[in-house]
């Protein structure tokens, strides 16, 4: 069962933050309460875009157990750090689109998030991709709904804007898709991945800094 993807999209502004927890906090219907835990309560994907001037975008795509704190601490703490920060903090179109699901755990939007920056990749409407790291998870127990749950995520977020988000079609057939850094590992590559770090440790260690590390068996 794919459940249900909550897609709300506000200017990237502390007061539109505001406008929209006060709007989900007065919540009336079902509905309308069940949206506001999904966004507020539980854990959330966002993505953070505007134009690059060019008629592209430039986005940033996170995930959070607390959406306000989160994007206060963009909004007020990481401008002064990062320069890409600042950047969408002056924009007059940057907007962000706030993610829930029914589904959504932590470890879920931990990898709807790196599956957004993949798709992203592949988006030709993206100029630059912002993120600086991946964060792929091993399994959990929810993991069989991811797939549904991201294509239903997707899907939302197309009907506000199917530029930025194309069909899984395009995607798939965009040379930066398939180039992309954000594919998730096999086992077998992440065990490799461990045996290289560990025999890099095992030289660190022995001192042995004039070995070149050309290949491992296993």
């Amino acid at each position: 069962m794919a459940g249900k993807a909550f897609v709300r999209r506000i200017h990237f502004h502390e007061s539109a933050l505001t406008d929209l927890v006060e709007e989900l906090q007065r919540a009336g219907t079902d509905d309308e309460r069940r949206l506001a835990r999904h966004l507020l309560d539980f854990p959330t994907v966002y993505v953070v875009h505007k134009g690059d001037g060019a008629g592209r975008y430039e986005v940033y795509v996170g995930e959070t157990s607390d959406i306000r704190s989160r994007t206060v601490q963009h909004l007020r703490a990481d401008i002064l750090v990062r320069e890409d920060w600042a950047d969408l903090a002056k924009a007059t179109d940057a907007q962000m689109y706030v993610i829930g699901h029914q589904h959504f755990t932590k470890s879920m939007t931990l990898d709807v998030e790196n599956r957004l920056m993949h798709w992203l990749n592949g988006s030709d409407a993206v100029a630059r991709l912002h993120n600086r790291k991946h964060n792929p998870q091993n399994d959990y127990y929810s993991r069989d709904l991811l797939d549904a749950a991201f294509r239903d995520t997707w899907n939302q977020l197309r009907r506000h804007d199917d530029v930025l988000f194309p069909t899984e079609k395009i995607v798939r057939e965009s040379a930066l898709f398939k180039a992309s850094p954000f594919h998730k590992l096999t086992q077998q590559q992440l065990a490799a991945k461990a045996r290289i770090h560990d025999a890099i440790v095992d030289a660190r260690v022995s001192n042995a800094t004039g070995q070149l590390i050309l290949g491992l068996s296993g």
